[in-house]
């Protein structure tokens, strides 16, 4: 389900990170902060996550996150990503998601949007 500034504010998820939009200009789906720590709003709860390996340049690149009974992969294009907004870059994107029941979906043409 979809998350917005609040959610983030409230659970002290501001600053630079990346998120994952299932359509461009859409609402985010998944936030990970360049420490590493994030959210993702699933299964009619919000859900802590945490990337595999944290840092600016590491959550820029995707990867594996996962949280409680929930795993997540992100692959997006190759390069330096298009100019967004403000100090922002944009590559189009697929999420994965796996449960811990053997649920997966596939989020596909997304965008995943990193701000520095």
């Amino acid at each position: 389900l979809p998350m917005g500034q609040a959610d983030f504010a409230d659970k002290n998820l501001l600053g630079p990170g990346c998120s994952f939009r299932a359509t461009p200009g859409g609402p985010v789906l998944l936030r990970i902060r360049d420490e590493g720590d994030g959210l993702v709003h699933f299964n009619k709860a919000k859900r802590r996550i945490t990337a595999a390996t944290p840092g600016p340049e590491a959550v820029e690149n995707g990867g594996i996150m996962a949280g409680e009974k929930v795993s997540f992969m992100l692959n997006h294009a190759p390069g330096p990503g298009e100019p967004g907004s403000a100090a922002t870059h944009v590559w189009p994107a697929t999420l994965t998601m796996r449960t811990e029941d053997g649920g997966k979906r596939v989020y596909r043409d997304g965008r995943w949007q990193c701000d520095r």
